[in-house]
């Protein structure tokens, strides 16, 4: 089975959100294992986590543009990244009005980090379905 260009970049986007989702839930387990929010671990798991989230959801932009024109495919990156960032506000600012002022203080501070990487842990799992449906039924159609 050969996989098409196209599956090919939903696959290398799922496992970007994918690491990424999982790098800010260790960035989160190693703040409360600690109960600091200096701890040396957390600076490389944010980086990391932003930009392999960041490239991931321009991938899938481009994904899901793949069909039309390559400018259009671009503007599909584009906003990809751009939802990325919007919903890391809106995602922040909710999680954080929701936790209020309960629990300690570095929980607080990254309780929007938590739901964030939780969030886009579900779109990875969901365009990794996506992309194991692609491969099956493309694997159905060429035993055929």
């Amino acid at each position: 089975m050969t996989e098409t260009t196209e599956v090919k970049w939903l696959r290398v986007s799922t496992g970007l959100l994918l690491v990424g989702a999982v790098a800010w839930l260790l960035k989160f387990a190693a703040i409360v294992a600690t109960e600091d929010i200096e701890n040396p671990l957390t600076g490389p798991l944010w980086i990391i986590g932003f930009f392999t989230m960041l490239l991931g959801a321009a991938g899938i932009g481009v994904w899901l543009t793949w069909r039309w024109h390559v400018a259009i495919r671009v503007m599909g990156g584009l906003v990809g990244a751009l939802v990325f960032f919007m919903s890391m506000n809106f995602i922040d600012t909710a999680a954080k009005s929701a936790v209020a002022d309960n629990g300690p203080l570095y929980v607080q501070e990254e309780w929007g980090i938590l739901v964030a990487a939780v969030v886009w842990l579900c779109v990875g799992l969901g365009a990794d379905a996506v992309y194991r449906s692609s491969v099956a039924g493309s694997a159905a159609s060429e035993s055929r």
